[in-house]
């Protein structure tokens, strides 16, 4: 057999007789001393002048064995020896040949096999795979891969008659002309997919291929918009990886495409959930007192103040008893659009549970409550307008304190408006009070408030 040695043991591969009888010669292996076996030796006529030639069946690059061939002494023709040597040149080619040839075969059919599982395991997984050629400038998408970034898996334009040359230049993007689309399984020009991805997207996408075109990263990885067939966006996860790699720039990029549009309309549900009131749909606590900071923060910098509104509803408890729970809840669902349609679009209205309402209030001007006394005055006026509630009319007041600054946290900005608040409860109910510093003095001493039949807004 093949790399044979003086110790080696051999097999024999292979009998043949130009007669076609059978030759009776055991297979058995046998050690290369050996070679060839006494049976075979036999068969020679030695009367009729024939011998037994014992050649090396080699190659370049395998050493296959040993052939014995019985034939006729040539006596006559000075080159005769040279006719067996060839035999055992052709012998060891044709071994060879058929020895690549049925490497050439299972390495296909791994490939196939290999091919057929990565194929499986991305349709399992439901992604798209592409192959980014740089040199040639085209980029090959499977099925999968369209109907992904289509939306509807339709097969538009001829991504085939689409290719462009290799003038992809770093930071630049892609610079091909107008592209109609792609057909599943061709080529098609990488423009047809980057011209879908929402201009806030591109630069990330881009800046990530850029730095595998520079050498200076090995993986594409971001998460982007594109723009569907039935004219909607659609988030996917993009994953690539460049060939050959860092420190080299990268001649190909491959990688998947997976559609996360409904994990990321969760995770949005999700957010939306921990930051607003489930009833209301109005910004929750956590979320006021991170809009308040952030103003706050803002009027620091810029020398504008910022004031929190706190408004809780005058006998609510009379209507959440007398019509019922679900009346009530309706009730704080109309009183919040209410409030969300008198607001500036700068200001943010809030629900921190049960009948109490937070406004935060941007004031540009120096400290002062000037501009929160006239969205309080507004918030006053839009409340005095009765509430229909099972096909009936009611009025329903609300006291509303009002707490203006730039150097106190958001804690504490809503902590004297909820202290302002209390004070109009106290001064009759239905009227907005300014916080003064005073008030949760008294508070914290336990004075009564002074009440006063004065018009909303005086204490």
């Amino acid at each position: 057999g093949p790399g044979s040695e003086a110790d080696a043991m051999l097999e024999i591969a292979s009998l043949y007789a130009r007669d076609g009888r059978e030759l009776a010669v055991a297979r058995a292996p046998l050690d290369v001393a050996s070679f060839p076996p006494r049976s075979f030796v036999d068969l020679v006529h030695g009367e009729d002048g024939e011998i037994v030639v014992v050649l090396p069946l080699r190659t370049a690059t395998v050493d296959w064995g040993l052939l014995a061939l019985i034939g006729r002494l040539e006596d006559e023709v000075a080159s005769g020896r040279d006719f067996y040597f060839q035999l055992a040149a052709l012998l060891a080619s044709a071994l060879e040949h058929d020895a690549t040839v049925s490497s050439l075969r299972r390495q296909s059919a791994r490939l196939q096999r290999s091919e057929q599982r990565y194929a499986l395991a991305a349709t399992a997984a439901s992604e798209g795979l592409f192959d980014w050629d740089i040199d040639r400038g085209s980029i090959f998408c499977s099925p999968r891969f369209v109907e992904i970034v289509e939306g509807d898996g339709s097969e538009v334009g001829d991504g085939s008659e689409i290719g462009v040359g290799s003038g992809v230049g770093v930071g630049s993007g892609v610079g091909v002309g107008e592209v109609d689309g792609a057909d599943a399984g061709d080529d098609t020009s990488p423009e047809w997919w980057f011209s879908r991805v929402h201009p806030d997207d591109r630069d990330v996408l881009m800046s990530a291929v850029d730095a595998c075109l520079l050498g200076s990263s090995a993986i594409v990885e971001c998460e982007l918009r594109v723009h569907a067939a039935d004219d909607s966006w659609r988030w996917v996860h993009c994953r690539g990886l460049a060939v050959p790699g860092p420190p080299a720039p990268a001649r190909r990029i491959v990688g998947s495409l997976a559609d996360v549009t409904e994990r990321r309309m969760l995770e949005e549900r999700l957010r939306h959930q921990a930051l607003h009131d489930p009833l209301t749909g109005l910004a929750n606590r956590a979320l006021l007192l991170d809009r308040a900071e952030r103003m706050l923060a803002a009027a620091r910098r810029h020398g504008g103040t910022c004031a929190a509104l706190f408004l809780d509803l005058d006998d609510f408890k009379e209507i959440n008893d007398g019509l019922g729970h679900s009346a009530g809840d309706e009730l704080l669902v109309a009183v919040g659009t209410r409030l969300s349609e008198v607001a500036r679009e700068v200001d943010t209205v809030g629900r921190i549970g049960g009948d109490e309402f937070v406004v935060l209030v941007n004031e540009r001007g120096a400290p002062g409550a000037a501009e929160a006394e006239i969205v309080a005055e507004r918030l006053h006026d839009a409340m005095s307008r009765p509430f229909q509630l099972r096909g009936s009319d009611y009025k329903v007041a609300a006291s509303i304190g009002i707490a203006s600054t730039r150097d106190a946290t958001a804690e504490e900005m809503l902590r004297d408006a909820d202290i302002a608040m209390y004070r109009a409860k106290s001064a009759g109910k239905d009227r907005w009070v300014v916080f003064a510093p005073a008030m949760r003095e008294r508070q914290e001493t336990g004075a009564p408030s002074r009440r006063s039949p004065q018009r909303p807004g005086m204490v």
